[in-house]
């Protein structure tokens, strides 16, 4: 198999050379976004970041996801503290650039971690098959727009959602999976239509899973 496909991590070396090559690529409005709510986690007390109305785009995610802002923009103060001030509305210094098209690849580790045990996990005669998938999702075309130009962190939340589809592989680690796809609830609603899937698997009969 090593012989016909490169690894997850040679794949993901090549991945993130030709990310760094779009850093000064178009930036969507969500750059902005993502902005805004690193300066409003902050700046403002915690019971005031859903509130926050300077900018059109008041923060709407999850508590997680305004906790995950929270600790990016720690960093981003170091990096450019114009970045998080509340009234630097389309402020776009390349040290703001820079960072934050580097938090995006840096979380994103979380999904070549969790490919890397999806295709370790995988039993004998699916290695093939789970490598090929692993790395068309690495690879993938969508993902590379979505996160590095349009500007989302989909490939961090994406590692968790495979994480605990491993995790839910074995009967031991049932109750880590379920952990795991909670704390992705908590940090992007869209997930909650994979909720119905979710709790017809863990209200199974315990001997169906291995």
């Amino acid at each position: 198999m090593s012989e016909l496909y490169p690894s997850i991590g040679q794949c993901a070396v090549v991945a993130t050379a030709f990310k760094v090559l779009l850093f000064p690529a178009y930036k969507s409005t969500d750059f902005e976004v993502h902005r805004n709510w690193l300066a409003i986690t902050n700046t403002l007390p915690i019971q005031e970041w859903y509130f926050e109305k300077t900018s059109e785009w008041t923060l709407d995610y999850p508590p997680f996801f305004a906790a995950f802002e929270w600790i990016l923009s720690q960093f981003a103060n170091l990096v450019d503290p114009e970045m998080v001030k509340v009234f630097n509305l389309e402020y776009d210094s390349w040290q703001t650039i820079y960072f934050q098209r580097t938090s995006v690849i840096i979380t994103e580790l979380v999904l070549v971690y969790a490919l890397h045990l999806f295709v370790k996990s995988a039993p004998p005669n699916q290695k093939r098959p789970a490598q090929v998938a692993a790395l068309s999702l690495l690879l993938s075309p969508g993902l590379l727009i979505i996160d590095h130009i349009h500007f989302q962190y989909n490939g961090f939340m994406y590692g968790l959602l495979i994480l605990s589809l491993v995790l839910a592989r074995k009967k031991s680690t049932t109750l880590a999976s379920g952990l795991v796809f909670a704390i992705l609830l908590c940090l992007k609603h869209i997930y909650l239509y994979l909720a119905p899937a979710y709790f017809t698997w863990f209200s199974g009969k315990p001997g169906r899973r291995k």
